[in-house]
């Protein structure tokens, strides 16, 4: 029956399904294999570490010389470092550099419908392979998106990119990024949507932004560094959409509340109109986390659609540690500083969140975290560590459990590894569907099935 809809409903078919079931179809017949085609070749994998073996250099032959077939396909392309010892297994065909370059150049330059690339760089990566990539990656007409991941240190030259609207760069300790770069990158493209994460405060990125003469507004922002200079470019514009601070932390609590009431004050209020999504959960302890200093300036986004905070926990006690458990005939040691919070501190703290959000119309997503405490800052592990976080949590998942309402609110909230609902509660205490102004609302656990 599958052969009997046309090549178009085929496909449509098939953008339901994941590659692996196209590759599936693929091999049964020649007609699915025709009408998947599209599909199939619309994400092209690239194994630097490959490219130089037979297989490899057949691959990119037949892309430079057109016989694939397949490349005008290829909405996505992912070069990946590869595995190394699956290269020394493998025949490696004697091309100089130069002769790589070219024919990787001309195989790349045949891909000329690639929307988004995503490239993980290493630094003993070839030099030939990474200038044949900078060189095609600016001169793709369509090309929208770009994602880098880099370990190491890299130094290559970026071209400029025209028509580039989403560009995320991931880096790790010890990575030395070309700021300069990355900053001109930015600043020559239609950027809408930059997501920045790794060492570094990206000062270059954000002075560029805000410069005078400057016309880049981004709607969509993800950085785990937060600095002044990130602020007076967030504070020089209205109408941010999505943003993203990935555990702010300024160093210090001083530091961090400090960072966190300029925020709050003068930045999130520049944005309160246009913002559908927003998570700034505290790193440590500190005003980032929600409380009555910043209800005010929550309290306004009216179109928030998605929000993550953290709360604070306030005073907590140490107490025993866990007895030794056995598993499989080993002894388990619990390592670190057990502590017990006070349940009412966290029962203020998340009925005001809960109350707050009840009021914002837009909201369908709440998820509440803890902040760690600031006396795990330069602890990395063993006995000094305090398992605070986790008996906060906990005591966040009671307190949304404790917390009741007359207000309805659409809004799922996640807290721990569970999500809850507002639901009415029944004359015998269980939940049901429906209710009536008068009857009392508590959030059932969507995760049982009872609930």
């Amino acid at each position: 029956m599958l052969l009997d809809l046309s090549a178009e409903l085929l496909e449509e078919i098939g953008s339901k399904l994941t590659q692996i079931d196209h590759a599936s179809l693929r091999a049964a017949c020649k007609e699915l294999g025709g009408a998947l085609d599209r599909l199939f070749f619309s994400i092209l994998p690239l194994r630097i570490c490959q490219l130089r073996s037979e297989k490899g250099v057949n691959i990119l032959s037949a892309l430079a010389t057109g016989t694939a077939g397949w490349s005008v396909y290829a909405k996505a392309l992912h070069i990946v470092p590869g595995n190394q010892l699956e290269m020394s297994k493998s025949q490696v065909v004697d091309l100089s550099d130069t002769e790589m370059h070219d024919l990787f150049a001309s195989a790349l330059g045949t891909m000329r419908n690639i929307r988004m690339t995503s490239w993980q760089i290493l630094g003993n990566d070839p030099r030939w392979a990474r200038n044949a990539i900078c060189n095609c990656l600016g001169s793709l007409p369509y090309l929208d998106e770009l994602q880098l991941e880099s370990r190491g240190i890299v130094d290559f030259a970026f071209p400029k990119f025209l028509h580039l609207t989403k560009f995320k760069i991931k880096g790790y300790h010890g990575w030395s990024y070309p700021s300069e770069q990355i900053s001109q990158v930015i600043t020559q493209s239609c950027l809408t949507s930059l997501h920045l994460d790794g060492p570094g405060e990206w000062a270059d990125v954000w002075s560029r932004l805000c410069a005078p003469g400057s016309s880049i507004h981004l709607t969509d922002i993800h950085t785990r560094i937060v600095t002044p200079d990130l602020f007076k470019y967030l504070a020089s514009y209205a109408g941010i959409q999505r943003l993203t601070l990935n555990f702010p932390d300024g160093g210090s609590r001083n530091s961090s509340n400090r960072l966190a009431d300029t925020f709050f004050d003068t930045v999130l209020p520049q944005h309160a109109s246009s913002l559908v999504e927003l998570s700034c959960p505290a790193g440590y302890e500190s005003r980032w986390s929600f409380g009555p200093h910043n209800l005010h300036a929550v309290s306004q986004l009216h179109e928030l659609r998605t929000l993550e905070m953290s709360i604070n926990a306030g005073e907590f006690k140490t107490i025993p540690p866990s007895p030794t458990t056995v598993a499989s005939g080993v002894g388990v040691v619990r390592r670190g500083i057990d502590v017990q919070i006070i349940q009412s501190d966290i029962d203020r703290a998340v009925a005001l969140l809960l109350q707050a959000v009840a009021a914002l119309p837009s909201l369908r997503e709440l998820t509440i975290l803890a902040a760690d405490t600031e006396s795990n800052r330069n602890v990395r592990a063993g006995n000094g560590i305090i398992h605070h976080t986790s008996a906060v949590t906990e005591a966040i998942v009671m307190a949304v459990q404790n917390f009741s309402a007359n207000t309805p609110s659409p809004a799922i909230v996640n807290a721990g590894d569970r999500k809850y609902k507002l639901k009415p509660v029944g004359k015998n205490g269980t939940m049901k569907e429906g209710r009536s102004d008068a009857e009392l609302l508590t959030y059932g656990d969507l995760t049982q099935k009872d609930a």
